[in-house]
C-alpha cells in the first residue's frame, strides 16, 4: 500500500500538480513521500526478512544532509565562510562520529559488511576515517 500511495504521489508531481506550491509545501510533500515509501519497504524488507530498521534509512540520511545544510549556511552567515567548506566540514565530523560510534544504519548495513569481510573491521574503519579527513581537508582547502 505504501509504495502504490508513493507511485501515485509521484504521478502528481510529474503531471505538475505542486508546480504552483510554495517550496515549504513541496518540501513536506517529498518528506510524505519518504515516508510512505519507507512504510511500503518495512513490508518488503519484512517479508524477505531483513532488517526493517534500514527502511528508515532515507529519513536518517536526510536528517544527516539538513543537518550539515544548516552548518554550512550558519558558517556562511556568522563568519563568512563558503557554504560548501561548512557543508563538507560537517559531513567530515559526521563520517568521523559515524566511524568512531558505530551506529547500526552505518555499520550493518550490505555496503559495510562487504568492505569489513574482504579487509576486516580495523581496516574498514581506518578507511572511513581516511573518507572523513578527505572530506576536511577539502573543506579547509575550499575556505
Amino acid at each position: 500500500m505504501g509504495l502504490g500511495f508513493t507511485a501515485w504521489m509521484a504521478y502528481l508531481v510529474d503531471g505538475g500538480f505542486t508546480r504552483a506550491w510554495t517550496p515549504w509545501a513541496q518540501g513536506a510533500w517529498f518528506v510524505t513521500m519518504l515516508f510512505t515509501l519507507a512504510m511500503g519497504s518495512r513490508a518488503i524488507i519484512a517479508l524477505l526478512g531483513g532488517d526493517t530498521r534500514f527502511a528508515w534509512l532515507p529519513f536518517i540520511l536526510l536528517s544527516w544532509l539538513l543537518v550539515a545544510a544548516a552548518v554550512g549556511a550558519i558558517l556562511q552567515f556568522a563568519f563568512g565562510l563558503p557554504f560548501v567548506s561548512g557543508f563538507l566540514g560537517a559531513l567530515a565530523a559526521v563520517e568521523a562520529w559515524w566511524t568512531w560510534r558505530l551506529p547500526w544504519w552505518f555499520w550493518e548495513g550490505w555496503r559495510a559488511r562487504r568492505l569489513r569481510a574482504a579487509i576486516g573491521d580495523r581496516a574498514t574503519r581506518i578507511v572511513c576515517g581516511l573518507v572523513a579527513l578527505v572530506l576536511a581537508i577539502a573543506a579547509v582547502a575550499l575556505a
